[in-house]
């Protein structure tokens, strides 16, 4: 998947507006493999892919 990339489909699920995408998403396991159709450039594109881990963001400390 690249930047620019329009997401479509995660293994079957259509994806239609940024909470859908994320649902498909969550779906998966990581280390899991998946299918995902984008359009690149105008042109509809089939990716197998190996689902990643995401990656973990520090929280701040909270105010004391």
């Amino acid at each position: 998947i690249r930047p620019g990339d329009i997401l479509v489909d995660v293994s079957g699920t259509t994806v239609t507006d940024s909470s859908s995408m994320l649902n498909a998403v969550a779906a998966l396991k990581p280390g899991s493999s998946a299918t995902v159709r984008v359009i690149r450039s105008g042109k509809k594109l089939e990716l197998a892919i190996t689902v990643g881990r995401r990656p973990l963001v520090p929280r701040p400390a909270p105010d004391e």
